[in-house]
Parts: structure tokens; C-alpha cells; sequence
């Protein structure tokens, strides 16, 4: 089933007046949780409307536990995953967590509608069916189940728990050296690590920690950054096309000119 990770700090304006966060809050993350699963597989809002003419995942319910309070400062991570799958709505099940200790746990039954003209279950699309069946032995121009960990800043990898080691990092900054020592600073490594070009900048600084992972074995390369938003990690798996890839991305098959989400396949 398809999988993913969310990660938010909480802020002094997420919590009530008692200093705990105020529950309707958990609702918006596990919200953003799903979006953030989506885009990790390749499709956005944006992307499912125009792909597949449908309006994307509205909500038909949703639920929540509460375990224990969470309060201004604590990281949490929200785990999500597809569970169960009809023809026209799937459910998507969240838990939270605080240093590995069990916040919240929410559903969410969603489904794919299309305006015709009032709004409407539709049939899943293929595609998206494939994507959300339990995982099976690898076919020919199927979507690989990688897990990838999306950061708007790789500078948010130092609040992040740990990180798969088969994992790809995809996120929204330069690729420079001071980039290259978040990942090696992490105390997990991931397999690797997708950056913004910046442009190259002097010297083609925004693209000189790519040479520094290399050397510490994780392959890693960067994408055009007229091909996507810098900041936005979501943006940059859907759009982002590769400029310049390391020793070992190479290797591995990875060659400029390519898409960040063809990555996953490879």
C-alpha cells in the first residue's frame, strides 16, 4: 500500500490556551500528511486534475484518538498509509508521533470526484489503483514503493526522526556544500539526495556538495531550477528535471535531462 511522512514542529499558535495543541489542528496535518504522500508517489492536486480530469481526493470522513498532549516546541511526525481501497474511495490511516511515542491516530475516506456539474464519485484511475495495492514483486513501468522523505529545506533534516536508508530525499534547496553537511550530519543516511541547482551560481557553488556526498557514499544530484520552485519539495518531485548528478547517481543510471520522479523508478 502506499506510504509516507510528514513532519511539522509545533508552533506557540497551534496550541489553546491550556499550552497543548488545540485538536482541530491534527485534522489540518493529517490533511497535509496526505498531500504530502501524494505528491511523494508523483501526483499533486494540480497534477490529478489535469492527468485525469478529476477533482482530487475530496473528504467524506474522517476520526481521530488522542493519546497524549502535545505542546509547543515537540516535533511530530505523521505516519500515513492507504489501507483499505473500493472502487471509487480509499482510506487513509495517520499516526503521529513525538520522539517515537504515540500522539494521534486519524483516518481519512476520500475519494476522486469530477464536477459533471455537481460534484461526484469517480472510478479510481488505474494508475492511481496500482499505486495503492499492496506492494508485489517489481513489473516493467511500475511505480517504484521507495520511500522518499520531501523537505522545502534541507536545514529541516536536523528536526527529522530517522530517515530509511533506502530512502530518497527530495527537497527544495541548493545543492551546495553547506547543504551536503545537513545529510552528512543526520545521524541516518539516506540512499539519496535530490536538490535545487540554484542556478549554479560562482564558481557552480550550488552544485558543490553533490561531488561531497559522493564521497561518503550517497548519491545524489540536483534539478533545474527554472523546472521548479525553490522551497516547494513537492513541486520539485512532480516538475523537477535533472541538471547534474554525482558519480554514484550516475552509476546507479540517473543522467541529466531526466525527471526527479523517474528517480524512484530507478
Amino acid at each position: 500500500m502506499m506510504k509516507g511522512l510528514w513532519a511539522h514542529q509545533v508552533q506557540f499558535g497551534d496550541c489553546d490556551p491550556a499550552g497543548i495543541v488545540f485538536y482541530p489542528n491534527y485534522y489540518r496535518w493529517f490533511d497535509a500528511a496526505t498531500h504530502a504522500m501524494m505528491a511523494a508517489h508523483g501526483h499533486t492536486f494540480a497534477s490529478t486534475q489535469e492527468q485525469f480530469d478529476l477533482v482530487g481526493w475530496p473528504l467524506i470522513d474522517t476520526g481521530a484518538t488522542f493519546k497524549r498532549p502535545a505542546r509547543a516546541g515537540d516535533r511530530l511526525v505523521v505516519s500515513s498509509e492507504v489501507e483499505v481501497v473500493s472502487a471509487r474511495t480509499f482510506r487513509v490511516v495517520h499516526q503521529v508521533q513525538c520522539n517515537s511515542e504515540l500522539v494521534a491516530e486519524g483516518f481519512e475516506l476520500r475519494f476522486f470526484g469530477r464536477a459533471d456539474p455537481v460534484l461526484k464519485a469517480h472510478p479510481i484511475p488505474a494508475e492511481m489503483l496500482a499505486l495503492f495495492a499492496p506492494a508485489s514483486a517489481p513489473k516493467a513501468g511500475a511505480t517504484s514503493s521507495v520511500p522518499v522523505v520531501l523537505l522545502d529545506s534541507i536545514g529541516h533534516l536536523s528536526q527529522h526522526g530517522p530517515v530509511a536508508r533506502d530512502a530518497v530525499i527530495v527537497c527544495g534547496s541548493h545543492g551546495g556544500i553547506s547543504a551536503a553537511h545537513f545529510v552528512l550530519d543526520h545521524p541516518s543516511r539516506p540512499n539519496a539526495v535530490v536538490f535545487n541547482d540554484a542556478g549554479g551560481g560562482k564558481d557552480q557553488a550550488g552544485l558543490a556538495g553533490l561531488a561531497l556526498l559522493a564521497q561518503a557514499g550517497i548519491a545524489a544530484a540536483c534539478y533545474e531550477h527554472t523546472s521548479a520552485r525553490i522551497g516547494d519539495a513537492a513541486d520539485a518531485l512532480a516538475h523537477g528535471r535533472i541538471s547534474a548528478v554525482n558519480d554514484l547517481a550516475q552509476e546507479l543510471g540517473w543522467r541529466p535531462g531526466q525527471f526527479v520522479r523517474e528517480f524512484l523508478v530507478r
